[in-house]
């Protein structure tokens, strides 16, 4: 039997970390991705994405997954304005229900455009916006401008190979474009019950510590900003936990811890004691590479941008 292959470096040496919905969660030696196995083949995650639907009860309906993001961006969106400040033109790729596209459309007369493979989510983002959104993979996307931002908000984790993304996106970008990413990182030694809910195989990959550098040097970019914080703020953030319940039982448990005062620290700390700060909420800014020119260097995340984020990720 053949060793799994790191669909990043395409490296066989890795590190088991645990087994969940029927795979293994491995980090590779070389790059430091985590990554399942079996690894789904890219024809067969697209055909899910775009044809998905829930069920009647579901609680990811695009409705309630555009009120979901009325929270989510409460949070984001200083940090992702801050860096379009100039740009004239953005492409937000995986728009959902086209929350983002909508603050930059408040925002400025900024020339705005998505891409969302799901059928539904797509048609409720083209009810809302007024701006183009495609139903066609970010690999297979032409336009007939480049854009001078290119946004992947909880994305990246959810694209099936990396060499075809990032080319495309360097074709789409203009030469001192920003490409946005906000993503998961994961810290070696991950236990599975550091998460109640992994997700996969919808994730199939997860970025370590130092995967974001592997990325920039391997496609021509620089990161220029590197924002991490730990989940736990994201988690036990109080608008987060104001927001609907899956269930009406979940709801009145969320509505409870809520009111009752210090619970949402007192978990937070609890948690943090319990698991340490392995898994990060973070955000990346990359730029594609001039070394001929005094683009900054690559670089890790500071005490500052990690405060950034922060005062970010806790507005709500």
């Amino acid at each position: 039997m053949k060793s799994p292959v790191c669909p990043l470096c395409e490296n066989r040496e890795h590190e088991f970390c645990f087994s969940d919905s029927g795979y293994d969660l491995l980090a590779c030696t070389q790059c430091g991705l985590f990554f399942i196995d079996p690894y789904p083949e890219a024809g067969a995650v697209r055909e899910r994405v775009s044809r998905w639907k829930p069920a009647q009860s579901s609680h990811v309906t695009p409705e309630r997954h555009y009120r979901a993001s009325l929270d989510g961006y409460s949070r984001h969106f200083p940090f992702i304005q801050g860096e379009c400040q100039g740009a004239k033109s953005v492409l937000d790729v995986g728009c959902g229900t086209g929350r983002l596209l909508e603050l930059l459309g408040q925002e400025s007369a900024i020339h705005r455009v998505g891409i969302e493979l799901n059928a539904d989510r797509a048609a409720f983002a083209r009810s809302l916006l007024d701006c183009e959104v495609f139903q066609v993979p970010v690999e297979e996307f032409q336009y007939p401008s480049r854009f001078d931002v290119i946004t992947m908000v909880n994305v990246l984790s959810h694209v099936p190979r990396f060499d075809r993304l990032f080319s495309s996106i360097r074709s789409l970008l203009t030469d001192n474009g920003k490409l946005i990413i906000r993503t998961g990182e994961l810290e070696p030694g991950i236990k599975r019950r550091a998460c109640s809910n992994w997700g996969i195989p919808g994730h199939m990959h997860v970025l370590g510590v130092n995967t974001a550098e592997f990325i920039a040097d391997k496609f021509g970019f620089d990161v220029v900003r590197h924002a991490r914080q730990p989940l736990s703020v994201n988690r036990f953030s109080r608008g987060k936990w104001k927001a609907p319940g899956r269930t009406p039982l979940e709801g009145l448990l969320k509505q409870a811890v809520v009111m009752t005062p210090f619970a949402l620290p007192l978990l937070r700390r609890t948690y943090d004691a319990l698991y340490g700060k392995r898994i990060h909420s973070s955000f990346l800014v990359m730029s594609p590479s001039r070394s001929e020119t005094s683009m900054p260097s690559p670089r890790r995340p500071t005490e500052a941008d990690s405060k950034i984020a922060s005062l970010a990720s806790e507005r709500s």
